[in-house]
């Protein structure tokens, strides 16, 4: 039912699965049969095999959870519009960055061609990736 009402992929459900059974209270010896014998280490240790949530995800999951407790605990510390504005200002020296990446490589690549020079053609209008 969830995976049709969130268009959840088979990976999406299995992760789900995972954590659920992470987070339950199942006794360790069934969490090892389901999750692999050394769940308890963290993610290098995540049994692809039985959790079917591939090594990159669980490794993004679990950097990124870090990451926002680092965050927590700055914003905790007082540090809270010094961190917004550090990243904001990072956030828009990334945006620039890939937009401008985006229109040279557009601009030279055309409608896909390899070094043709962009003739307006394509429907596409170039200055959606003009910085600002």
């Amino acid at each position: 039912m969830a995976r049709a009402s969130f268009d959840l992929s088979m990976t999406d459900l299995c992760e789900l699965s995972r954590n659920s059974v992470l987070q339950s209270g199942f006794e360790d010896k069934l969490k090892k049969e389901w999750l692999g014998e050394n769940y308890m280490k963290g993610v290098k240790h995540c049994d692809v095999q039985k959790t079917h949530v591939p090594y990159i995800r669980a490794k993004f999951r679990a950097e990124h959870l870090a990451l926002e407790h680092m965050l927590i605990r700055l914003m905790a510390a007082g540090k809270k519009d010094q961190i917004l504005k550090e990243m904001q200002l990072q956030y828009g020296i990334a945006r620039n960055a890939h937009r401008s990446i985006l229109h040279e490589n557009f601009m030279l690549s055309g409608s896909g061609g390899q070094g043709q020079h962009d003739d307006g053609d394509d429907g596409i209008d170039p200055n959606i990736f003009a910085p600002g």
